[in-house]
């Protein structure tokens, strides 16, 4: 079977096509035909990319390019999101940075695979490998043979793969089998999200900041971020947030709790259950706890506040 993709119509130039403000080329590429569409897609995959200043040459093979990841994906069972499609920056001009940035973090980091599209020295899509290194999502790097590589990709220790190739029925190939060498990978590490974003990152940053009584923003100060980025901590599964060690530390010590506590490490957990099924007495939990359960003193705060809070959901108090 021969993969050449034609060109089916001349193509206008860059600026030309993304005047239009109906989904242009790109768009259309996605469409494969419906016997080869799925019904249900199994997995993810995000298509990253230069998106401003292309020429029309550019234009032109990165349409190819995205046709043919389109086609392998869908015939994997898996659904490709193509920012281009959503926020580009000339199409969808109307739509606000942050929401920009908010959408494809979030798509970034609900994928299991990024689609690196490196036909450029400096290929527009720094971000996105970034989060996806920090969210340990595979990446697959796609370049044309004999074309020099951004150093930045090369030297990221992320888990990737490099796809060099020799025109669109070698990249087809190529990429077909890379994609299938991955999905035991996709697998476990939907496994390990769901994990994080049941522990409940967000709600734990609430609680205790009401401890303190403090605002967003007298946190966020403390902490040396925004409030806008507070609220997102809070808010988002920690899938999407997905804090440095860094800021986790700066969090911590601005809400005067151990680390562990925002991670659901807390060295608190053990005793309270041990204080809550052997104590009788209402009165008792919080004296109890202190004369049985030998507890650092640093912790004992936390005890004490866990402890209360289970009296008054326990007895209505």
């Amino acid at each position: 079977m021969n993969n050449t993709l034609r060109r089916e119509e001349p193509l206008a130039s860059f600026d030309e096509q993304a005047s239009r403000k109906k989904t242009d080329g790109l768009g259309s590429a996605r469409r494969v035909s419906e016997p080869d569409r799925p019904s249900v897609f199994q997995y993810k995959a995000y298509f990253a990319s230069a998106l401003t200043n292309n020429t029309a040459e550019q234009y032109a093979q990165l349409k190819d390019i995205r046709r043919i990841a389109d086609e392998v994906c869908s015939e994997s069972h898996i659904e490709l999101y193509v920012p281009m499609d959503h926020t580009h920056p000339q199409i969808h001009a109307d739509i606000h940075p942050t929401e920009v940035y908010t959408k494809d973090r979030r798509s970034v980091s609900e994928a299991d695979l990024l689609i690196l599209v490196a036909t450029q020295p400096s290929f527009g899509a720094g971000q996105e490998l970034e989060i996806a290194r920090c969210a340990l999502i595979p990446i697959i790097a796609m370049v044309p043979r004999g074309q020099r590589l951004s150093r930045m990709v090369h030297g990221s220790p992320t888990f990737k793969m490099i796809i060099e190739f020799d025109g669109m029925d070698d990249l087809r190939r190529q990429l077909d089998r890379q994609v299938k060498l991955l999905y035991p990978w996709f697998d476990e590490a939907r496994k390990a999200r769901a994990l994080l974003n049941r522990e409940g990152f967000g709600p734990r940053l609430r609680e205790a900041r009401g401890r303190l009584s403090l605002s967003v923003e007298a946190v966020a100060g403390r902490a040396g971020i925004t409030p806008e980025e507070m609220r997102v901590l809070e808010e988002e599964q920690v899938q999407y947030s997905n804090p440095s060690i860094i800021l986790m530390v700066k969090l911590a010590q601005a809400l005067e709790v151990p680390i562990g506590h925002l991670l659901n490490d807390d060295p608190a957990a053990p005793y309270i259950r041990h204080a809550i099924s052997a104590l009788g007495p209402v009165d008792g939990y919080v004296a109890g706890a202190r004369k049985r359960s030998r507890v650092p003193e640093k912790d004992l705060k936390i005890i004490e506040t866990r402890l209360l809070e289970d009296i008054r959901r326990t007895y209505g108090g």
